[in-house]
Formats: C-alpha cells, sequence, structure tokens
C-alpha cells in the first residue's frame, strides 16, 4: 500500500473527521507505465484542451469524465511530487484537484480499479506519468489534428457509439472488443486496421463475406458512433468517424 504524506498543515482530529480528502496515487501499466491514479486505483486522466489551467470540461464532458473534487486536503504517494499537487476553483465553486497544472479526471467507462479505456480517446484524454509527463499525447497530436470535432460533439459521439456497439457488435467482439467467435471474427482491440476509417464504415455498412452489414439497422449517427467507439477504444487510439462521413457510403 502506498504511503500517503499530507501536503498542507496536519490538522485536529475533529477537523480531519469533517474533511473530504482527494487521495493520489502511483500504478502500473504494462503498456502506459506508472501513471498517476485514485487511492482506490482508478485512472486518472487530463484534458490536452485545459492547456494546465482551468478545466473546460462541463456539463456533457463531465458526466462522461467526472472531474476530481477535494474538500479539503490532497493526500499524494511518497511517488508524487508534494509540490506539484494542487486544486483549482470550478464555475460552481468547487475544487478540482490538479498535477503539475493538469486538472484531473476518472472516467465513467472505466468500470474497475486499473482500467484505463480512456487513454487516448479523441487525442485529448490521457494518462499522467508520477513525473508530470502526459503520457502517449505526443503520439496521437497527428490523429488528433485530422477530424476538428469539439469535445462535447465528440462525447456524445462516443455514448451513442456505446449503445450502438452493445446493441449490434458486442455479441460477436465481445463488450470490450476482444472476444471471437470463429477464425473469421477478429479482435477489435488493439486492431490497426482500424487506421483506415473508409475501411471502417464500410464494414459496419455493407458487412463482408463473414460479417453482416448493419446499414439496414443504423443510421448515420449510430454508424458514425460505432466507428467513432472502435477506432479510439482498448488500444486504438485513430480518432473519430463524423456523420456526414458515413452518409457518402449509403
Amino acid at each position: 500500500m502506498n504511503h500517503f504524506v499530507r501536503l498542507s498543515a496536519v490538522l485536529g482530529l475533529l477537523a480531519l473527521a469533517a474533511t473530504a480528502f482527494a487521495n493520489l496515487g502511483v500504478a502500473p501499466h504494462a503498456d502506459l507505465g506508472d501513471h498517476v491514479v485514485t487511492d482506490e486505483g482508478n485512472v486518472l486522466y487530463v484534458f490536452l484542451p485545459d492547456a494546465q489551467g482551468a478545466s473546460t470540461c462541463y456539463d456533457g464532458c463531465a458526466e462522461a469524465w467526472p472531474p476530481l473534487l477535494s474538500d479539503g486536503d490532497v493526500l499524494a504517494a511518497e511517488e508524487l511530487d508534494p509540490e506539484a499537487v494542487d486544486t483549482v476553483e470550478r464555475d460552481d465553486g468547487s475544487l478540482q484537484v490538479t498535477y503539475f497544472g493538469w486538472p484531473l479526471y476518472t472516467f465513467a467507462e472505466d468500470t474497475e480499479p486499473g482500467m484505463a479505456s480512456g487513454q487516448g480517446v479523441g487525442g485529448n484524454w490521457f494518462v499522467i506519468a508520477p513525473d508530470g509527463t502526459v503520457i502517449g499525447a505526443d503520439a496521437s497530436d497527428a490523429e488528433a489534428e485530422q477530424v476538428a470535432m469539439s469535445q462535447d460533439e465528440f462525447d456524445a459521439l462516443y455514448r451513442d457509439g456505446i449503445r450502438a456497439y452493445r446493441s449490434v457488435c458486442a455479441a460477436c467482439h465481445g463488450r470490450e472488443g476482444d472476444e471471437v467467435l470463429s477464425s473469421h471474427v477478429v479482435k477489435i482491440a488493439d486492431n490497426d486496421n482500424l487506421a483506415d476509417a473508409e475501411h471502417v464504415i464500410r464494414q459496419v455498412i455493407h458487412g463482408n463475406g463473414y460479417m453482416p452489414g448493419f446499414g439496414a439497422q443504423l443510421n448515420d449517427r449510430e454508424v458514425a458512433g460505432v466507428a467513432t467507439y472502435i477506432r479510439t477504444s482498448w488500444g486504438n487510439d485513430f480518432g473519430p468517424v463524423r456523420e456526414e462521413d458515413v452518409a457518402q457510403y449509403r
């Protein structure tokens, strides 16, 4: 278990009991390396548009990416830099925990400690290392610039994609994109073929020799959502697909 070091002055026991704490820890990851987590092991993310300042994630964005809030002291694992831990005030007056100036968030789709399914989503969301490095951000710059889309637009499309995927795709590919039913059903997770957005759209709409097409079952919005969801989840970091991009393949 991590040993935590108090970052602000030690208060009396009664005051401590009445204060809400936000704790920061460090956890390893096979692909991402050591990164900052909550003391329960939930992965924490930074949002690149925040640019190490005030949070820009509100409304639907904050529903998908809940900010890490604190009403009092922040406790940090000994592997972290205590001078880099702080808070920033949100529009509603609540205090969001920051590390090296970056406001910290969890991800609603991470359903258990250790999951990092938000890594690279939309080219904007990344885990942060104990030394303050935003892990994987540099590698995604080119992909993030390919499709201009606001974060609210992306989050809404991503959520639509989750619903459509679970309705028509999960039965074969699995809820996490990592299942196969036969030698002809490939895993979606960590699949470089998803880099070709046109190929993904065609597959979803028209199918192929072993995969049925879902063009009659899904509208353009849902196809774009599915394509966006699978291209930005489970180790894939290929960017979103717009609804209008789907229409030309009908």
